[in-house]
């Protein structure tokens, strides 16, 4: 089992914890090459402009041997409506459709 997670804030790391604490197996953080900006009106913008040039954010490592994993968490913030930009680039890269993805979502609330 594999809890793949991508959090700006860490609400969804806290999720992510929760989750693993209950089902065991891995965890992994997605994570950019370029770091999101901190400050919260900033990575809003960067997301919101991501979102409409439908970018493609580089992951900043390899998820080894993907393929082991019957069932993956997959967890994320809801960024203007959707995932954000970087699990687009995962799932194009990733096949990840013979497996039982579990979405998890969390927002800011803001």
């Amino acid at each position: 089992m594999l809890i793949l997670y991508f959090s700006h804030s860490g609400n969804t790391r806290n999720v992510a914890e929760q989750i693993h604490g209950r089902v065991g197996g891995d965890m992994i953080e997605l994570k950019t090459v370029v770091p999101y900006p901190r400050d919260y009106n900033a990575v809003v913008e960067q997301a919101q402009r991501e979102q409409q040039n439908d970018a493609r954010p580089q992951i900043a490592a390899e998820i080894p041997n993907i393929e082991k994993y019957h069932t993956i968490f997959i967890g994320f913030p809801n960024w203007w409506g959707t995932i954000p930009m970087p699990f687009f680039t995962l799932l194009e890269k990733y096949d990840v459709g013979s497996r039982t993805v579990i979405p998890f979502c969390t927002h800011e609330g803001r």
